[in-house]
């Protein structure tokens, strides 16, 4: 399924529902059975891996109904930096912290799977850093 859709560049949620009591009761409720994987668009839901039905539900999929990241660093006109330089180093500092608490906000609604869960311990720890950094040569913010 991952495949199936990072081909297609359909950005996708994947849930555990191992891990995350409220993706198990969205599985039941929607579907009466607890089988993955199943991929659930709107009001369509995908039982298994049908590739047929996979195309049907993905050419009604409209990008804006999915959540995207905020200022996605792969996008060229971001260049090589996922925050912008500023005329100073306090204000890049603050740029690049206010990234990092956009993909925080980001990160916390996608839930927390052991992956998002390392991701978003390291974001914290950078925030923490440079709000550290920040009140050490810039006075608070």
């Amino acid at each position: 399924m991952r495949e199936f859709l990072s081909k297609r560049n359909i950005p996708f949620v994947e849930r555990n529902i191992r891990q995350d009591p409220q993706a198990k009761e969205e599985l039941l409720r929607r579907t009466g059975k607890l089988v993955v994987p199943v991929v659930m668009a709107g009001d369509a839901c995908v039982i298994g891996y049908d590739p047929d039905r996979l195309e049907s539900v993905v050419g009604t999929i409209e990008i804006g109904d999915v959540e995207l990241p905020p200022r996605d660093s792969t996008l060229p006109v971001q260049g090589e930096m996922a925050a912008s330089l500023q005329a100073d180093l306090t204000a890049t500092v603050v740029d690049l912290l206010s990234r990092i608490r956009e993909e925080l906000a980001y990160n916390a609604a996608k839930g927390n799977g052991a992956y998002r869960q390392g991701m978003h311990d390291g974001l914290k720890f950078a925030e923490d850093a440079l709000v550290a950094v920040l009140k050490t040569c810039a006075g608070d913010i």
